[in-house]
């Protein structure tokens, strides 16, 4: 009797889990119009796509009702772009979005911050750093990022007033580079 019950139990919990399936998946139908008009050049085949991207593109669609006009504007020049990068290119930004999403919190803070004190370089400044990162061979790459990363760690062991004595040192060495040229 035990083995019947389980066995019941076992097909009942199948069977729920094939309806829930079939309940939760994103039919066409089940977008809202708005969303049919956005999603409309991947009606014809949208039972083909995957369920797990169906459900993405249906909430990424509620997203963009909800944007600002200038928002819109924002997100189609930026989809523009990313549909005019060659298919190298784009498997370059994928491979490197992957590796931040591999990143701890700790990394991705980092290296945010890293970027906003690169954007806020001057544009001579941004160019020359830009220039000299990409003549330099693979070895030279690794090498500048375990330095960058010691400096870091570096930074963080220290008191905010060796901080500052460490960026006037910079700014003087800067200046004294300037001169030299």
């Amino acid at each position: 009797m035990n083995n019947r019950l389980r066995r019941c139990a076992l097909v009942a919990t199948l069977v729920g889990a094939v309806w829930w399936t079939a309940a939760s998946a994103q039919s066409w139908d089940d977008l809202s119009a708005n969303q049919q008009k956005l999603l409309a050049p991947l009606q014809e085949r949208w039972d083909d796509i995957p369920e797990a991207r169906r459900q993405r593109l249906a909430r990424g669609s509620e997203r963009w009702d909800q944007l600002s006009p200038e928002q819109r504007d924002n997100m189609r020049r930026r989809m523009e772009r990313w549909e005019n990068l060659s298919p190298e290119r784009r498997a370059q930004l994928q491979a490197q979005f992957e590796r931040f999403q591999e990143m701890t919190p700790e990394q991705r803070a980092q290296l945010r911050d890293t970027q906003r004190r690169f954007r806020n370089l001057p544009p001579e400044r941004q160019r020359r750093l830009r220039e000299r990162f990409n003549n330099a061979t693979p070895e030279q790459r690794q090498a500048f990022r375990e330095r960058a990363l010691e400096r870091r760690e570096k930074l963080r062991d220290m008191t905010p007033e060796q901080r500052q004595q460490m960026r006037e040192n910079w700014r003087n060495r800067g200046s004294k580079q300037k001169e030299t040229e």
